[in-house]
């Protein structure tokens, strides 16, 4: 796009913080809607940043994984990008029910 170098590395990091932003609201809103009683968001929350924190974490590695050590292509063929998807759909479920988990417990230790 033409852009200053300090705006470029500006957007590289802010970027993140968006998509975490995005992320908490989006997660929160889940969360409170798959209950069967409203709850206050703070004891939502341990559930909800712990599943931003892993899902972030999840597809940084995820991304590097599949760029730099799997050769999914000599294994797979021209539907890799079909099997590497589900694979980050079925880590990414298992994270958010990771947060839903993490909720359930510390509501019934309360």
């Amino acid at each position: 796009l033409g852009l200053l170098p300090w705006v470029a590395e500006a957007w590289n990091v802010l970027r993140f913080a968006l998509l975490a932003a995005v992320l908490l609201t989006a997660l929160s809103v889940l969360y409170r809607m798959a209950l069967d009683r409203p709850h206050p968001l703070r004891q939502m929350l341990p559930g909800v940043l712990t599943s931003l924190t892993a899902w972030m974490v999840l597809s940084v590695g995820f991304s590097y994984y599949v760029e730099h050590l799997a050769d999914y292509t000599r294994l797979y063929g021209s539907v890799t990008a079909v099997v590497v998807t589900l694979l980050w759909l079925y880590m990414s479920a298992m994270v958010l029910i990771l947060g839903a988990e993490l909720n359930a417990v510390l509501r019934r230790k309360r």
